[in-house]
């Protein structure tokens, strides 16, 4: 595709001649227009320009926020400062502009969503003074709250909702590449709410600007990718893959900005998923965890374990579906984004109910069926539905199971036929036959089993949950009984001394006045969460002067880790150890720093990072889950010599040297500021051995 010409003035400039104060203005108009129209190869032919005005200390504001917004990894803190300048020069494209950009760049960091928040503000006061901007930029600012709305809050329902307004501010600016953006993310969200006929006839109706001259590179190859994307969902996955395929092949591909090149390689993925091409599934995850894993890029890290457990589903392995739903929404919550869980759980459930644990697979299908449908995930709730059909239909309960086929079909708009994710057509037929065979004698459903009435999350955010209640602060009445239950579990859970706990919290007090304070603190802490009318469950007993969690209505993830571990301590099985390593979310309660907290959390993070070098010795696992817990164990333990000499013998022998010197150098330099020293001889000879095998050794 060519780009426009430029004008005389800047075409015919020598590299040696003066860049005028007229001409980088120029510049910067022009290349701010290409940016908003996803122009980056245009772009970058224009600040070899504006590289002459920045020879002569000329460089305009556009100019310098054009340039970082080409850099590899942009810095928020220089977009910060030039939306400031923009602000006070009442350049309103370039706030905008700015604006897209940071939130691009927190897109493709994969890091901390978090910081969404600032710039959705901005975004929304903007765009109630879209009057003094140009319909280009007010559409393009629409795209990203768009991008927002879907990674930041997950809900398809709030990013359908601007783009409708920007397919008017597109069609007004005249930007063939923006209206092609704007098909592709409207048809994306159309698919996974179910109404495939409408993103079918989206796709169809812009084909023609796909093919125009003026319609940017990367503004094609997102429109193919998702045309790929819906052949595939609708079963013609030949010609999917084949168009998917097709994108990630353009030699212009490897130019596409990190966030992009990750999106469009994980739609590839997933296409190879459902194709069960296991060869090409595993160069393509091997090319897309080079890409995430050394940075910490944990939201496309997130989406690749997804595509993982697609592809191992498919492949009948639904153990290992289990364990890379897990990673993925582990990776999805620390990246910040809730996007990834309701995907996971479709998955999940599907694997359960593969393994033909169908009690688990109910109750997990019950949970999430009014969560997809409140956050318009319309085609996961008919999928689940499906699921909890077959399982019905598996047990010859054919009430129950034309009731679940009757909300599939209503999940979906009027008309739409039933397309379960992730499964092959033979799926829904053999549901269609199954429902219209005369009923048998109904054999008794397993019972969905019962959450536990008490459930504790300490590994990461404390959260304490009883009768399927959250509680919140409010409810707590003082923070010392929040504090006196994780002592509790730090302690271990069960027959805790009351008069540890007592000089613990009330070391200025007598003994006996002490454990007075303490067995009135413990009575109020049963009673969290019920009300005065309400008899509390008995999830806490004191028994001989020592307290206990009741094992059998409580579910606390911190022991219930401790306990996984010990019981694998004789074991190599590796798929038991991997579902255990799993469990451990994050490090125990990472805000608090009392003592006995800290000791607990240094306990816990031992038995974590043993077990993750164990499974890196057993050379079996498969590399993604490896990479993910070895990645996870580093930042757990910065300064863990083991844990990055597992990392550099992996990426050395599996060819790719400088990623293993990459390791090296970050523990040089975490290792020298907390301690003063260099890394040990082990990682010194790991890093001499990596140098050796770099290519122009």
């Amino acid at each position: 595709m060519d780009s426009p010409a430029l004008p005389q003035m800047y075409s015919t400039q020598s590299s040696t001649s003066k860049v005028s104060t007229e001409a980088t203005t120029g510049l910067g108009h022009i290349g701010l227009v290409s940016w908003f129209n996803l122009d980056f190869r245009h772009l970058a032919r224009l600040l070899y320009q504006a590289s002459l005005a920045e020879q002569q200390g000329s460089l305009s504001p556009r100019l310098q926020f054009l340039q970082e917004s080409l850099q590899d990894t942009p810095s928020l803190e220089v977009y910060e400062q030039l939306y400031t300048t923009f602000l006070l020069l009442d350049d309103h494209d370039a706030c905008y502009a700015c604006t897209g950009a940071a939130i691009s760049s927190i897109w493709a960091s994969g890091q901390d969503f978090g910081r969404y928040d600032i710039w959705l503000s901005r975004t929304n006061f903007l765009l109630k003074r879209s009057a003094k901007a140009s319909p280009l930029a007010v559409a393009s600012l629409l795209g990203y709250k768009t991008l927002v709305e879907l990674t930041g809050q997950g809900n398809l329902d709030l990013a359908a909702i601007p783009y409708t307004e920007q397919q008017h501010w597109a069609e007004k600016s005249g930007s063939v590449s923006l209206r092609l953006l704007h098909a592709s993310t409207a048809a994306f969200c159309s698919f996974w709410a179910g109404d495939l006929t409408a993103a079918e006839l989206l796709l169809t109706e812009t084909l023609p600007l796909s093919r125009m001259a003026n319609s940017s590179i990367l503004a094609t190859l997102l429109y193919n990718s998702c045309l790929g994307l819906c052949k595939v969902i609708k079963g013609d996955i030949t010609h999917g893959v084949a168009l998917l395929e097709g994108v990630v092949g353009h030699k212009a591909f490897s130019l596409m900005p990190l966030a992009v090149y990750l999106h469009l390689y994980t739609t590839y993925l997933y296409g190879l998923c459902l194709s069960d091409d296991r060869a090409k599934i595993e160069e393509v995850s091997n090319l897309i965890m080079l890409k995430t894993i050394p940075p910490c890029n944990y939201y496309h890290l997130a989406c690749l374990h997804l595509c993982l457990g697609i592809a191992a589903l498919r492949l009948g392995k639904p153990r290992k579906a289990l364990l890379h739903t897990e990673i993925a929404e582990q990776r999805g919550k620390i990246s910040g984004s809730p996007l990834i869980q309701p995907i996971a759980a479709l998955i999940h459930s599907q694997a359960l109910a593969d393994l033909e644990e169908d009690a688990q697979a109910l109750k997990h299908l019950s949970a999430w069926l009014p969560r997809w449908q409140k956050k318009g995930f319309a085609l996961f709730a008919a999928t689940g539905s499906l699921e909890m059909t077959a399982i019905y239909l598996s047990h010859n309960n054919f009430k129950m199971a034309a009731r679940h086929l009757d909300i599939a079909q209503k999940s979906l708009p009027r008309g739409e036929q039933l397309m379960p994710l992730f499964r092959n057509e033979e799926f829904i037929q053999q549901i269609r036959v199954a429902t219209n065979r005369e009923k048998a004698p109904a054999y008794p459903v397993p019972t969905v089993e019962k959450n536990p009435i008490v459930a504790i999350q300490t590994l990461g955010n404390f959260c304490l949950t009883i009768n399927y209640q959250q509680l919140y602060d409010r409810e707590w009445k003082g923070r010392r009984l929040k504090q006196l239950l994780k002592a509790i579990i730090a302690l271990g859970g069960t027959k805790v001394s009351l008069e540890k706990l007592s000089r613990l919290f009330w070391p200025d007090s007598d003994g006996d006045h002490a454990l007075n304070n303490l067995k009135m603190a413990l009575s109020r802490l049963r009673r969290v969460g019920s009300d005065d009318c309400t008899s509390p469950a008995n999830w806490l007993v004191v028994k001989h002067r020592r307290v206990s969690l009741v094992q059998s209505i409580c579910k606390i993830d911190a022991l219930e880790f401790s306990r996984a571990m010990k019981k694998i301590d004789d074991s190599e099985n590796e798929m038991s150890l991997q579902q255990t390593l799993a469990l451990y979310k994050n490090d125990f309660l990472p805000n608090d720093e009392d003592p006995w907290i800290c000791n607990y959390r240094n306990h816990l993070r031992k038995l974590f990072i043993e077990g993750v070098l164990r499974l890196a010795s057993l050379r079996e696992t498969d590399d993604a889950i490896l990479l993910a817990f070895l990645e996870q164990a580093r930042h757990s333990d910065p300064l863990n010599e083991g844990v990055y000499a597992c990392l550099m013998e992996h990426y050395i022998t599996t060819g790719f040297p400088a990623y293993a010197l990459d390791i090296f150098h970050k523990a040089e330099k975490v290792i020298s500021l907390h301690t003063g020293l260099q890394p040990g001889v082990s990682l010194q000879t790991l890093a001499a051995q990596a140098k050796k095998t770099q290519p122009y050794h």
